[in-house]
């Protein structure tokens, strides 16, 4: 369930990867060319970026994606498919 929340969230560009939190991974470059550091330093300056986006065009766009999102969750929810699913991953959590 949690990775195919990971995927729509990903794939519908309503997230942001922050890089710098990935443990076990310092020191080490991404496929993206982003370098792992993971010190406190590159976190916050990974933070301050971010939020600078988040306040601009770039979190302008993922909050109307969000809110696009949001609506498709609720239809489906509404329409059952979203409930019965997720009632059936409650039972067999529970053992039922």
């Amino acid at each position: 369930m949690l990775r195919i929340i990971r995927v729509t969230v990903t794939k519908e560009g309503v997230a942001t990867q922050l890089y710098q939190f990935s443990s076990g991974l310092e020191g080490r470059t991404l496929a993206n060319g982003i370098k792992v550091i993971g010190r406190e330093e590159a976190i916050k300056a990974e933070m301050q970026g971010v939020w600078g986006n988040m306040r601009g065009v770039e979190g302008d766009e993922m909050r109307r994606k969000v809110r696009k999102l949001k609506e498709v969750i609720r239809l489906s929810w509404e329409t059952g498919e979203a409930r019965k699913n997720l009632e059936r991953l409650g039972r067999v959590i529970m053992g039922q």
